[in-house]
């Protein structure tokens, strides 16, 4: 970066890929780690430090473009990802269960302490509520150095690790949760998942990175309360009008949002000087 004033600033187009700073605060104070002294303000403008050779800066979403914007970066404009919403899936009559998708690369994964939390905090107030033989199943990537092994001591949890096709995972489940405590950029796995038609009880942080409605284009709950995650999975796993609403405000979603022309209509606006 120190020969950055001989770069032409017409020729660079920065990508973000996600700003990180607020989700490296949101894990340290989950977590009591690093300097409690040093604000998130003062890590993005770490972050951005050498944004100011750039003509354009790419954010992959709504919320991370706001955030550029607000320190001082007026040149953003927004590029997510293609996702096609399936023309058909099975209804909540033909699918069962409840799903985790995710892959759990390293303990220090948003996705293994995600499920950590749910596994201890949320899975045990199901009991009683819904039927014991509605399964809880993980499906993705499972590094070795990651020992989940203590989660089948639950007889609800369906340990079912890396697959080579997600479709009929999905396609089987009656909801997704996504519990994840700190995260940045885009939750790929919402979009999937609503892609697939499959209803999603989510943190308010992963709602709020893909910017639906609470209540109408998924369940949104804090994951400083687990009592209110278990209700809205039992809510939303037993309410069929409720879940056949939530599944089709989610596929608009995936139709109006993030189909093939929209992504084109976004690439174009970012290309153009």
């Amino acid at each position: 970066m120190q020969c950055a004033d001989a770069i032409s600033s017409r020729a660079v187009i920065i990508d973000t890929e996600a700003v990180a700073a607020p989700r490296e605060h949101q894990k340290r104070v989950l977590r009591n780690e690093g300097d409690p002294e040093q604000s998130v303000e003062e890590m993005l403008t770490h972050e951005f430090r050498h944004l100011f050779m750039a003509e354009k800066i790419v954010a992959v979403n709504k919320k991370d473009a706001e955030i550029l914007k607000e320190n001082g970066f007026p040149n953003v404009g927004v590029l997510g990802h293609m996702q096609k919403a399936l023309p058909h899936s099975p209804g909540w009559d033909a699918r069962r269960d409840i799903l985790f998708l995710g892959a759990m690369h390293d303990i220090d994964s948003p996705n293994v302490d995600s499920l950590a939390w749910f596994s201890s905090q949320v899975l045990p107030l199901l009991d009683g509520r819904l039927p014991d033989d509605v399964k809880f199943t993980v499906c993705g990537y499972i590094n070795p150095k990651v020992d989940l092994k203590p989660l089948t001591k639950n007889p609800r949890v369906n340990l079912l690790g890396r697959v080579p096709d997600v479709g009929p995972v999905y396609d089987r489940h009656r909801i997704f949760v996504a519990p994840t405590r700190f995260a940045a950029g885009i939750p790929y796995k919402i979009h999937e998942a609503a892609a697939h038609g499959l209803p999603i009880v989510a943190s308010s942080i992963l709602c709020e990175q893909v910017g639906w409605t609470p209540g109408e284009d998924m369940l949104s709950v804090s994951t400083t309360d687990p009592q209110a995650f278990a209700d809205a999975i039992v809510r939303l796993y037993e309410d069929k009008v409720l879940w056949e609403s939530i599944r089709e405000h989610e596929l608009a979603r995936m139709r109006d949002d993030h189909s093939h022309q929209k992504y084109l209509e976004q690439l174009k606006a970012l290309l153009s000087f």
